[in-house]
């Protein structure tokens, strides 16, 4: 996982996952939302675990100097960067497994097309359980992309991937009376039994480099990323000091399309013995989100069922999946 990289970096610091549905950061004080996680140097949604087999390094920027990619906090950029193609033939098949019945197999295959045109595919899939009871992940991902040589000076590099993950939303033992509980195994599983976090997003990008002298370069950066959300499931565990929980749950379904574009130019000058490396932008961005807001007439003031996570057998938990009802369509911009 991204998580796993970012523990090696001094100063970022892993925040909320949100029940596992995503991976949060942290640093220097300020929370590297969407607008701090970078694709490819394309700006990158952050509500989904990133797929960490395709990369090929993750480069952090931080302090001030991350305000060079403009819209975006202080504390630090992150930008994830994948395999490019290879104009040679080579290629990797890996599995790895472990506790809880992980398995993952991982397909890395690239070489040349052509003189001028490589290709490079990476495709992985990995399913697994938890040491929480009844949590379980299922996740397919795949990675295409070409690098096509225009002549001496130009690269085109055309990018994209596709990346389906289903699983149970995990918040684990929660609290009692605002304090962690000591007597509740880890493994014991509060959420509803049809509790499901289903997420799919694809991304594509063009990335165009031209090289206008040895001291000269400019960037052309095109990219398109649409993410789909259907979640349903009971929120924080926050019992009373006996262990009273009454749950309630959240349904939403979410639908974002990211549209970005951005151009550089960058040089090198120097002043007497001084060398400086100079950088002039301009980029554009267009986000279009589509929600519903639902209604769940089966509950009774909102409550699904109220459970008690020291006693599980002081009450009978509920385990029919309630319907559903899209009531509000909210689109940004209209």
């Amino acid at each position: 996982k991204l998580s796993d990289v970012m523990k090696n970096v001094n100063g970022v610091a892993l925040g909320t996952t949100r029940g596992s549905t995503s991976e949060t950061f942290f640093a220097r004080g300020y929370n590297l939302g969407a607008n701090n996680i970078f694709r490819n140097g394309a700006r990158s949604n952050s509500a989904v675990i990133p797929e960490a087999s395709t990369l090929e390094r993750v480069e952090v920027l931080k302090g001030s100097a991350a305000l060079l990619y403009g819209n975006v906090s202080g504390g630090a950029v992150i930008n994830l960067v994948t395999k490019r193609p290879q104009y040679e033939w080579g290629g990797e098949v890996s599995l790895r497994a472990g506790s809880y019945n992980l398995w993952k197999p991982i397909v890395d295959v690239y070489g040349p097309v052509t003189e001028n045109l490589a290709f490079r595919v990476v495709g992985t899939y990995e399913t697994s359980d938890s040491y929480r009871n009844e949590v379980e992940s299922e996740r397919y991902y795949v990675n295409p992309s070409l690098m096509y040589k225009l002549g001496a000076k130009t690269t085109i590099l055309v990018q994209g991937d596709y990346l389906k993950h289903d699983f149970t939303p995990d918040f684990g033992i929660g609290t009692l009376d605002s304090k962690i509980p000591t007597t509740i195994s880890r493994s014991a599983f509060f959420n509803a039994p049809w509790a499901y976090n289903n997420v799919q997003q694809n991304t594509s990008s063009v990335n165009i480099d031209h090289q206008l002298t040895s001291d000269w370069g400019l960037n052309f950066i095109i990219s398109q990323q649409q993410f789909k959300r259907d979640y349903f499931s009971t929120e924080r565990i926050q019992a009373d000091a006996n262990g009273d929980w009454a749950r309630r749950l959240t349904r939403s379904d979410i639908s974002e399309d990211y549209y970005t574009a951005q151009a550089n130019l960058t040089g090198k000058l120097k002043t007497g013995k001084l060398q400086h490396t100079v950088l002039f932008g301009a980029d554009a961005e267009q986000y279009m989100n589509k929600s519903h807001t639902f209604d769940i007439a089966s509950l009774s003031n909102g409550v699904y069922d109220t459970i008690n996570t020291l006693q599980p057998g002081k009450f009978t938990p509920r385990t029919d999946l309630p319907e559903t009802t899209a009531i509000l369509r909210t689109e940004t911009p209209t």
